[in-house]
């Protein structure tokens, strides 16, 4: 059974420049790439992806970091309720975005 994956409000707009800073440093299809992966790797077993950072205030819910260079993904699994909300996604430091 595939995850539900949400977003919390901004994530679009931290994607959309993300993009834009790929784009601008000749990576764009890297972190498209990336970010198609990311989104499976939520979709299909996000709890053994990322490192769990802590417990969500919300019952049930586990904070999970994962890197996926050039890209660091924060998202909040549920899973009880086999949803994932994507809580943001920036460039990893010291990666291709700081290389090129």
């Amino acid at each position: 059974m595939l995850y539900k994956v949400a977003k919390f409000s901004g994530v679009d707009q931290q994607i959309v420049a993300l993009v834009e800073q790929a784009t601008a440093v000749g990576i764009r299809q890297i972190v498209i790439d990336a970010l198609k992966e990311m989104v499976l790797h939520l979709q299909t077993h996000p709890l053994h992806w990322g490192d769990p950072e802590f417990n969500a205030n919300l019952p049930g819910g586990v904070v999970c970091r994962a890197i996926l260079d050039p890209i660091i993904v924060r998202y909040m699994v549920f899973e009880e309720q086999h949803v994932v909300f994507i809580r943001d996604v920036k460039p990893l430091p010291g990666s291709l975005f700081e290389r090129k």
